[in-house]
C-alpha cells in the first residue's frame, strides 16, 4: 500500500481587522446614541418649536447619518470577504 500524499487546498487567511472592528463600535456606540436622542423625541409630548426638541431633532439626525456611514463602511469591509 503506497502512501500517496494529499494534497490539500491552502485555505484562505484572512487577518484580522481593527479598522473594522472600530467601525464595529463607532456602529454600536452611534445606535446608543439614535436610541437616547429617539427617546427624547418620541416618548414624550413635545412643543416642535421649542429649543430642546429643535436640538434632541438635530442631534438624532446627526446619529442617524452617522449610522448610515457606519453601515456603508462596514459593508466595504464585508465586501472584500469573497
Amino acid at each position: 500500500m503506497s502512501k500517496e500524499k494529499i494534497q490539500e487546498p491552502d485555505p484562505k487567511v484572512i487577518p484580522m481587522n481593527p479598522d473594522a472592528m472600530s467601525y464595529l463600535g463607532w456602529f454600536m456606540s452611534d445606535s446608543q446614541n439614535l436610541r437616547s436622542w429617539g427617546m427624547s423625541i418620541f416618548s414624550v409630548d413635545s412643543y416642535i418649536d421649542s429649543k430642546q426638541f429643535i436640538e434632541n431633532k438635530s442631534a438624532l439626525e446627526i446619529a442617524l447619518t452617522e449610522i448610515e456611514d457606519d453601515v456603508v463602511k462596514i459593508r466595504e469591509f464585508l465586501s472584500q470577504y469573497k
